[in-house]
């Protein structure tokens, strides 16, 4: 079961719905505009953060550290790949001293392709080296690059970051730590390098932004050790002169003006929100709003995809269960009836259960609003025509 999150553009408010549903179109549950359910990455919002004399980003909900081990041996591949996916799978798993060292004509190792289809669980982790993931194709891109790039940097152990491959530029300019914050992967990045002597690398063109000036523009300010933002780093121009605090102060000034249609965000956090920061092992400072918590959740289920399946595929919730009786009692059905056969109701088939019935109801509410209307001018002129 999968969910996916998208915002409403008039209100912001963040809407979570089946994968399913995608495409459809219904009333947004905070200001009743319609919303058309499409999957979106939206660069989470700022909170209202006062900045002092040297401005420095305070923390609000502070993620674990992500230490991802080398797998003892390498897994079956998924009964839902692909048979063309499997039969890569197989050939990387079958990689041997002599075959993982070969590429293709485009320069590409076993390594780079494993990276561009989220597999590299697949290659046997004794073969793995450093210096694997520091091997350019003809494209000018390690393995590290491919995976920021396509969000698989959490397939990759953690003992392969290391300064030198997190440092590596791509043709653009760009190294993995750039990519990962552009592209929302920085979670993945183990905290021992995120020091300012990273955090200051500049791209290799005219724009020269920093890696710092990318999770300024990003808001992911929050995922950097606080002892790691220093003076120099917070103001440090790129090549349009431009320095990270001149991004963070543009950002705070544009939120303050939409943070006044946007009274939802700064309500305090919800006990399922605590609930599921808690699931995910974070931890958050005392205050904590329902808008901060959403954006960690965010960035809490790319950080730790297994995680966030194990959080669906759990048994559903008392309260989930009562709620779907109210549903399906009229029905002559009960919960359990919708569940997979022999196996109790998952939680993430229950909230997609409830979900849908809500929506229904929305839908029918709304359709009795417009039938009991009175007619409009427009309408009473069309019928006389």
């Amino acid at each position: 079961m999968s969910f996916e999150k998208c915002t409403c553009a008039h209100c912001g408010q963040h809407i979570e719905y089946p994968a399913e549903g995608r495409g459809r179109t219904v009333p947004c549950p905070a200001c009743q505009h319609p919303v058309r359910l499409m999957r979106v990455d939206p660069p989470t919002p700022f909170s209202s953060i006062e900045i002092p004399p040297v401005p420095l980003p305070r923390q609000q909900v502070h993620l674990p550290d992500i230490e991802t081990p080398l797998p003892s041996a390498t897994p079956p591949p998924a009964e839902t790949m692909t048979v063309a996916a499997k039969k890569l799978y197989l050939q990387l798993a079958g990689l041997t001293a002599d075959t993982i060292k070969r590429k293709t004509r485009l320069g590409d190792a076993p390594l780079h392709l494993a990276a561009t289809n989220g597999i590299i669980q697949a290659v046997p982790g004794h073969l793995l080296t450093v210096e694997m993931f520091m091997e350019r194709n003809a494209a000018g891109d390690t393995p590290l690059h491919i995976a920021a790039r396509n969000g698989y940097l959490h397939q990759v152990s953690s003992q392969f970051f290391t300064r030198a491959t997190v440092a590596v530029s791509d043709a653009s300019g760009e190294t993995p730590l750039h990519i990962a914050a552009r592209c929302g992967q920085f979670c993945r990045i183990p905290k021992r390098l995120l020091i300012p002597d990273l955090l200051r690398l500049p791209t290799n063109n005219r724009v020269a932004n920093t890696v710092m000036h990318l999770l300024a523009r990003a808001n992911r300010l929050s995922q950097i050790p606080p002892n790691s933002i220093t003076p120099e780093l917070w103001n440090c121009p790129n090549g349009d002169g431009v320095t990270p605090c001149d991004i963070f102060k543009r950002a705070c000034e544009l939120l303050n003006a939409k943070d006044q249609s946007e009274s939802w965000r700064s309500k305090a956090l919800t006990e399922k929100q605590a609930e599921k920061l808690t699931f995910f092992g974070c931890t958050w400072d005392q205050g904590i709003t329902r808008g901060q918590a959403s954006d960690a959740i965010v960035e809490c289920v790319k950080a730790f995809p297994d995680l966030n399946a194990i959080y669906y595929s759990r048994p559903a919730t008392q309260e989930q269960l009562a709620i779907l009786k109210t549903y399906l009692e009229p029905q002559g059905a009960e919960p359990d009836d919708c569940a997979e056969e022999a196996k109790p109701l998952t939680y993430g088939q229950a909230k997609e259960l409830i979900w849908e019935w809500e929506m229904y109801k929305r839908q029918e509410a709304q359709e009795r609003a417009l039938s009991s209307a009175p007619p409009t001018e427009a309408q009473i002129k069309s019928s006389k025509d």
